[in-house]
């Protein structure tokens, strides 16, 4: 397999491998900070020597924040097709059959945390209903064509399954090659590019299965993309990697606070002139045992007694609160969601302090909403449903990302509707999903239809106009 044919499947293998198995130190080191296991990164060696294994696994951990303030609001409420509504429901029909409103908060969680996840929509048992399939930067990658970004070349995901083998899927536009490595592993760690032994896999059927999609079903969903030359397409960014340094900042800062706190929070007293016992035994002089709560006594005349001042801790907070401002406004994530002090900002401040959250959600939702929006055109391809493959115009509908009160949104629809727009998308605007519009539909057709009508002989008749 090492003089693979170039672009055979087999040197897509190779070639994508070695590239996820270089990206995954990154990859790792972001999730590390997110779930909470950040080494103490500015200690010193005397530091680590003294305190290191009692502050092992400090974390005040803001980075899980920062994702989670924005994945919080990245919620899809449905599918808007174009001009044929059973387009709405047959896309959100697979949506649900894949129980995608979970999977998709974990694929938009691991691409805030990694940089990039995955979305892969394939065949599955039920002819009707395809399979979608999430996967993070650290189990797939795909490379895309140098000049177009948008074209995918090859894709690959990666797995280990229960006895121990890792298994490789590639995806090329013409068809999917699946591998497993020779023999089981019993490590944790994927198996490294160099020395892999690969062979064809035909477990779980063929080893090489046509693809009639004629595309790379690996679809990006990128976090903070930029244009730039970049072997696999668009260049990404872990939403937490500028803000890494601050988090090992203020962990060191609050260690050295904690510390500080055991060994100087409390006033040490001194004394001079005091007599001091000497043990029989070893005719060394005895320390005193003295706590906070202790009297001492002397009875030489010229003994003196004193209390040390206790160290004053407002430094390192004031450290930290500057650390944690800075953290803020790196991330655009409001004062409030990381200063307990900011709860009682007003309601027009708390609006004004998420702007800059509200803008970078919505630029999330227009990058991850086209990799949505693909991953349902593909499916419908699986599917046969040629209004929903073809729906080069679909839009993921989302949830409002804005704050807003029960009120403030009452007058907002009330002010909207005298502009005369649709009761449909007031419905919309005001969260509803596409499942409870079209409940409301339904029940507004029904109190149409059983509406009394009124009686000619007892109601009174409308004169007519000029009358």
């Amino acid at each position: 397999m090492a003089d693979a044919p170039v672009g055979s499947p087999e040197w897509w293998l190779r070639r994508l491998h070695k590239e996820l198995i270089d990206r995954r130190p990154a990859v790792q080191r972001s999730t590390d900070y997110y779930e909470g296991f950040q080494n103490l990164a500015f200690e010193s060696d005397r530091f680590r020597k003294s305190f290191g294994q009692q502050l092992s696994a400090f974390a005040d951990n803001w980075c899980a924040v920062v994702v989670d303030a924005v994945e919080e609001r990245l919620n899809v409420e449905g599918f808007r097709v174009g001009k044929e509504p059973s387009g709405d429901e047959d896309a959100w029909r697979i949506w649900q059959a894949n129980d995608m409103d979970g999977q998709i908060q974990l694929a938009h969680t691991d691409a805030l945390v990694g940089g990039v996840a995955y979305l892969i929509p394939w065949y599955g048992e039920n002819e009707d209903t395809p399979e979608i399939c999430v996967a993070n930067a650290h189990d797939a990658i795909v490379e895309c064509h140098p000049k177009m970004h948008r074209r995918r070349r090859a894709g690959l995901r990666v797995y280990r399954d229960e006895w121990g083998h890792d298994h490789a899927e590639v995806f090329l536009p013409d068809a999917v090659h699946r591998f497993r490595t020779a023999q089981p592993r019993s490590d944790m760690n994927i198996v490294d590019a160099a020395n892999t032994a690969w062979e064809p896999d035909t477990y779980d059927g063929e080893a090489v299965q046509p693809n009639p999609l004629g595309v790379v079903p690996v679809i990006p969903l990128p976090n903070r993309p930029r244009i730039r030359h970049s072997r696999h397409g668009i260049a990404v960014q872990s939403e937490i990697h500028e803000i890494i340094p601050l988090q090992d900042a203020v962990n060191k800062l609050i260690a050295d606070m904690l510390v500080g706190s055991e060994k100087q929070a409390l006033p040490a007293r001194w004394a001079t002139g005091l007599e001091v016992p000497v043990d029989p035994v070893t005719n060394q002089p005895v320390k005193p045992e003295v706590d906070t709560a202790s009297l001492l006594v002397s009875e030489a005349a010229d003994t003196s007694f004193g209390t040390f001042p206790a160290a004053d801790l407002r430094n390192f907070v004031q450290g930290i609160e500057m650390l944690v401002q800075h953290i803020a406004s790196l991330s655009r994530t409001p004062p409030h969601y990381l200063n307990a002090s900011a709860d009682r900002l007003s309601g027009e401040s708390i609006k004004a302090a998420e702007t800059g959250l509200v803008a970078k959600t919505r630029n999330k939702m227009r990058f991850f909403g086209e990799g949505e929006e693909e991953a349902m055109r593909l499916a419908g391809r699986i599917a046969g449903i040629d209004h929903l493959a073809g729906a080069e115009s679909m839009e993921v509908i989302w949830s409002d990302p804005e704050s807003r009160t029960e009120a403030e949104l009452a007058d907002s629809l009330l002010k909207r509707k005298e502009l005369g727009i649709p009761l449909e998308q007031l419905w919309e605007d005001a969260g509803y999903s596409p499942q409870q519009i079209a409940r409301f539909k339904s029940m507004k057709a029904e109190e149409e239809l059983f509406a009394p009508v009124p009686d000619a002989l007892t109601e009174p008749a409308v004169p007519p106009a000029g009358a």
